[in-house]
């Protein structure tokens, strides 16, 4: 048995809230050892086996004791069930698996692309679906121990589409080096480049390949944002159908030259970035119209404020890092992950060339995405390499210079030579 509730060799109902409060309760009122404690607790815990009882019974006394849940004789690890012996035992024995391209958690299937780092795609669909409720309560408990560290100060968001927002915007503002001009490669809704400049970073360029955006981003360094308003108030009457219909056209032909045709492209994104369901810009899926939100207008002036003096470019990667390049220079790269199918701009099978025409950059980058196999594989040839440690998922960090932070692992680059082609 691996984690409790998931098999090493496949998957298992997982122990509900319930059912371990059925357990704990009957500890409480028999604490010592019964006989028929078994007979007692089958009826209420139908599904399960004798010996799964007998296992839950045996951990929950010892995690009452403080005893390593595992072996039941050394005491636990601050704020682990294991001690620290079970524990780096249970990494060899993760890393022996995944030399061999076997997922960590059932050990049977192979790692796999849609998957993560460690785990096939099955396994990760069930950790994602067994963290889909919890998440929300996780972040909520990790803020709640960063508000009590001494100099916190919490993130604001400016991102004015509702979309294509990331969770490692703070984590690439924070690790800016002084006196860089910052590059935001793939630039989205923005929201990295207004962080860049209100943490006094000198942001030189916003590129993105996707010429909706790059228009929208013109409009509000234009001072559009009232008309803009004006605009998106009477868009977001239309019916959907017709919405996507003008989002498609506008797409295909751009704004043309004309001031209004601007406004007009960017309040069209606006209302449809805003409007789609789940924030799948592939599908575009609406089920209700949004306006422009109550702090439109003072999200756009702080992004008119950052953009003022930044170069607004629409090209493709491999056209903007030697476009945008020189000394001083430091590329931020939030790009879509591999295993991400819900962007309309599709890099699969790009990142390897992204991270060869960054090294070849004269001047310095930093990449951020989600774990998974993929990653990996297009990220292994960099100078610097960490995974980021994050709720519930977990970032990999490329750079060419070391990064100095407190929640960055390295990666040793043998741990996964079996992804190098």
């Amino acid at each position: 048995m691996g984690k409790r509730g998931m098999p090493r060799g496949g998957q298992q109902k997982v122990w509900t809230d319930k059912e371990l409060t059925i357990i704990r309760e009957e500890l409480e009122v028999r604490p010592g050892r019964v006989g028929k404690r078994l007979e007692i607790l089958r009826p209420l815990l139908p599904g399960r086996s004798d010996c799964q009882i007998h296992n839950a019974l045996n951990i929950e006394r010892r995690r009452r004791k403080g005893l390593c849940c595992n072996c039941g004789k050394e005491p636990a690890a601050p704020g682990f069930k294991s001690c620290e012996a079970c524990r780096e035992k249970d990494r060899r024995r993760r890393r022996k698996v995944i030399a061999q391209g076997l997922c960590a958690q059932c050990q049977c299937r192979p790692i796999s692309d849609e998957g993560t780092a460690t785990l096939c795609s099955h396994c990760a669909d069930w950790r994602r679906t067994r963290y889909k409720d919890t998440d929300k309560k996780n972040v909520q408990k990790a803020l709640r121990r960063a508000k009590k560290q001494p100099g916190f100060k919490m993130g604001r968001s400016y991102n004015m589409l509702l979309w294509l927002a990331s969770r490692a915007l703070p984590f690439l503002v924070n690790n800016v080096p002084k006196g860089s001009h910052v590059v935001d490669l793939f630039g989205g809704s923005g929201d990295l480049g207004i962080r860049c400049h209100h943490a006094g970073h000198d942001l030189l360029a916003y590129n993105d390949v996707h010429p909706m955006l790059t228009t929208f981003v013109e409009a509000i360094q234009a001072g559009h944002a009232g008309k803009l308003e004006d605009r998106i108030e009477v868009l977001s009457g239309l019916p959907p159908a017709t919405l996507l219909a003008l989002y498609d056209r506008l797409k295909a032909w751009g704004p043309g030259d004309s001031p209004e045709g601007l406004i007009e492209s960017a309040a069209v994104l606006v209302v449809v970035a805003r409007s789609v369901e789940s924030r799948d810009m592939k599908k575009r899926e609406i089920e209700k119209v949004k306006g422009p939100g109550p702090r439109f207008l003072s999200q756009a002036r702080k992004g008119r404020a950052a953009f003022e003096d930044a170069e607004i470019t629409c090209l493709d990667f491999a056209e903007a890092i030697p476009y945008h390049d020189g000394h001083g220079v430091l590329f931020l790269c939030d790009p879509p992950w591999p295993n991400a199918f819900g962007y309309e701009y599709d890099m699969s099978g790009r990142h390897r060339e992204l991270l060869d025409c960054l090294m070849a950059a004269t001047g310095n980058f930093i990449i951020a995405m989600q774990s998974s196999q993929g990653t990996l594989k297009a990220l292994l040839p960099a100078p610097h390499l960490y995974f980021r440690r994050g709720l519930p998922h977990r970032d990999v960090i490329a750079s060419d210079f070391p990064i100095d932070d407190d929640r960055l692992d390295p990666i040793d680059p043998e741990r996964f030579a079996y992804l190098r082609e």
